[in-house]
């Protein structure tokens, strides 16, 4: 598995250094963040919720170099396995990291059988519920946007429906 600080370092490495954005779904992601980029001031996370219902309304654009969406996504490849660290292919970025097709949902995907329906029905690799949004604020502020997920549960994963209730932003 790549660290986390190897992928930011990557990263931060692949674009002009203004001031990167990252966005994390809920607080748990972004504290994560936070602490593998402990000591960089140069960027700004922001908790924007599920489905990224709380994205910033009134960015400083001048100041943005790019926006980042990271954060965990359930596998919908059989072959990706949790902590697996992979790109949205729509970023605009290159890297090392595999660039995956990312399907971005606006539930929670919980049964094995779903996955394989969204996998054959999209050929996306990954679900998240995220990105889309993101990748549209960001070509609307007009500057760079990379999506970094982590596998957090792999193909064959039930998830419980009510997880959604108990996590929030």
């Amino acid at each position: 598995p790549i660290s986390f600080h190897h992928v930011a370092s990557n990263i931060t490495d692949a674009i002009e250094i203004r001031k990167p954005v990252i966005f994390c779904a809920v607080e748990y992601e972004a504290k994560a963040v936070r602490a593998a980029l402990a000591g960089c001031e140069t960027i700004c996370i922001y908790t924007i919720g599920i489905r990224a219902c709380h994205i910033p309304q009134n960015p400083q654009v001048s100041e943005i170099s790019a926006i980042i969406m990271a954060g965990f996504a359930g596998a919908l490849d059989p072959s990706l396995h949790v902590g697996d660290v992979v790109l949205d292919e729509l970023s605009d970025t290159n890297s090392s990291l595999p660039k995956v097709k990312m399907h971005c949902a606006g539930e929670l995907i919980c049964t094995p059988s779903q996955r394989v329906a969204i996998r054959q029905s999209t050929g996306a690799a990954v679900v998240e519920m995220e990105n889309d949004r993101v990748r549209d604020f960001a070509k609307q502020l007009g500057v760079p946007y990379i999506g970094i997920r982590a596998i957090s549960d792999t193909a064959d994963q039930t998830l419980d429906p009510a997880m959604l209730q108990i996590v929030n932003d």
